[in-house]
C-alpha cells in the first residue's frame, strides 16, 4: 500500500474513486479546488492508467497521460510526486516469517497481453495473500484463472499457469515496514473552528419580519462567552446589580460580558445572538432578574442569588433548559422576541 498527495482535489467525492483498488481514469467532475491537499492510500496506481481533465497549458509534455512516471498522481493539471510515509519497526531479533512470493513470468503476459503487460504485472504483483492463494488453486485444478485488471478498457483477463508463479517461502524478518494508521496528523485548529462555525451558523426572521438576524448556536459547553449581563434601562440600582451578577459568573469560572449601553433591550437581544452567547441575563428588578435563552428565546426569572449557579449547571451539562423551565417561573417580554 502506498500513501499519495492528491492536490486539487474534491473532498466531497474522493472516496468514491479511490475505492477501487487500481483505477482507471480521473472522474470529468474534478477540478482545482485550491491548496487543499489529500492523503489516499491506494493499493498501486498506473502511469498509464491517468486521464487528466483540463490539464492547464502551464504544465509541459511530461506531465499528460502516459506520460507520468510511477510513483506520481496527476489531478484536473496538477502533479505531485509520490512519498513514502512508512515507518519501521526493528525487531529485538530476526523473525522467520511465511511470505507469498508473486513471481510475473513477463515474457508470456508480454506474448498474451502485448502493450498491456505492465498493467498486468503491476495487478498480479499487487494481489493480496487471499487472493494470491486463490488464484494458485485456480491454477492447479485448471490450468487457468479469471483475474480483474481495473486500468484494462475489458478489465476481466485470463491468467494461465505458465504466466505467474505463486509460492510460499520463509523468509527472516529484521523490522516491520508498516503505514501508520494516521491521516493529515497536521491537522490544525483552524479547521476544527470553522466547521464549528459551519454548523453553528443560521438565520431567523425578525419579529416584523423585514429583516433576517444572525445567530450562531454555539453549544453551552464550548460558547466562548456563556452570558451576557444588562439592565433593562439605564439606571444606576439596576447597573449595580447588572455589575454584582457579572462579578459572581466570574468567581463560579463562567465567561460573561457586561453592556450597559442605552440601546433597545431587542438590539442587545440580536447582538447576543450573532455573538452565539447562549444566555442574557436582564436586570430589571434589584431582587430578580430574567434569563434569555438564545435559540428559544424563552425567560425565566430568577433570584439574583441564584443567577451564576443556574447558569453554570446548564454550561456544564448538568441540567437542562428543560430542567430551568420546569424549576422557574416563566417570564413573558414582547422585546424577547425582537
Amino acid at each position: 500500500m502506498r500513501l499519495y498527495h492528491v492536490h486539487g482535489a474534491c473532498l466531497s467525492s474522493y472516496k468514491a474513486f479511490f475505492s477501487f483498488r487500481t483505477l482507471s481514469s480521473f472522474p470529468s467532475w474534478m477540478n482545482p479546488c485550491g491548496s487543499i491537499v489529500v492523503k489516499l492510500q491506494v493499493s498501486y496506481i498506473s502511469a498509464n492508467a491517468l486521464t487528466l481533465p483540463g490539464v492547464d497549458s502551464g504544465l509541459d509534455s511530461s506531465c499528460t497521460k502516459g506520460n507520468l512516471v510511477d510513483g506520481e498522481v496527476g489531478v484536473a493539471g496538477l502533479v505531485s510526486p509520490w512519498r513514502s510515509l512508512v515507518a519501521q519497526e526493528k525487531f529485538a531479533e530476526p523473525k522467520e516469517v511465511e511470505k507469498v512470493v508473486i513471481t510475473p513470468v513477463k515474457k508470456e503476459l508480454g506474448l498474451a497481453f502485448k502493450g498491456n503487460q505492465k498493467m498486468v504485472v503491476e495487478a498480479l504483483e499487487t494481489m493480496n495473500e487471499k487472493e494470491a492463494m486463490g488464484m494458485k488453486a485456480a491454477l492447479e485444478s485448471k490450468g487457468e484463472a479469471e483475474f480483474e485488471v481495473c486500468t484494462l478498457d475489458n478489465p476481466k483477463v485470463l491468467i494461465k499457469k505458465n504466466m505467474v508463479s505463486i509460492s510460499k517461502e520463509i523468509k527472516k524478518e529484521h523490522q516491520r515496514v508498516f503505514t501508520p494508521s494516521v491521516i493529515e496528523p497536521s491537522f490544525g485548529i483552524g479547521r476544527i473552528i470553522y466547521c464549528l462555525y459551519e454548523h453553528s451558523f443560521y438565520m431567523r426572521p425578525s419579529k416584523a419580519g423585514d429583516e433576517q438576524l444572525n445567530v450562531f448556536r454555539f453549544p453551552p459547553l464550548v460558547a466562548p462567552i456563556k452570558c451576557i449581563v444588562f439592565p433593562l434601562v439605564q439606571n444606576q440600582k439596576y447597573e449595580e446589580v447588572a455589575k454584582k451578577i457579572s462579578k459572581s459568573l466570574t468567581a463560579a469560572g463562567i465567561s460573561n460580558k457586561k453592556d450597559i449601553t442605552g440601546t433597545s433591550i431587542g438590539k442587545r437581544y440580536a447582538r447576543t445572538d450573532e455573538l452565539g452567547v447562549p444566555f442574557a441575563v436582564t436586570v430589571d428588578s434589584t431582587t430578580s432578574v430574567t434569563i434569555r435563552e438564545r435559540d428559544t428565546k424563552e425567560q425565566v426569572r430568577v433570584n439574583v442569588d441564584e443567577v451564576a449557579a443556574v447558569v453554570k449547571d446548564v454550561s456544564e451539562g448538568r441540567i437542562t433548559w428543560a430542567d430551568v423551565l420546569q424549576k422557574y417561573p416563566a417570564h413573558v417580554s414582547a422585546s424577547a422576541d425582537e
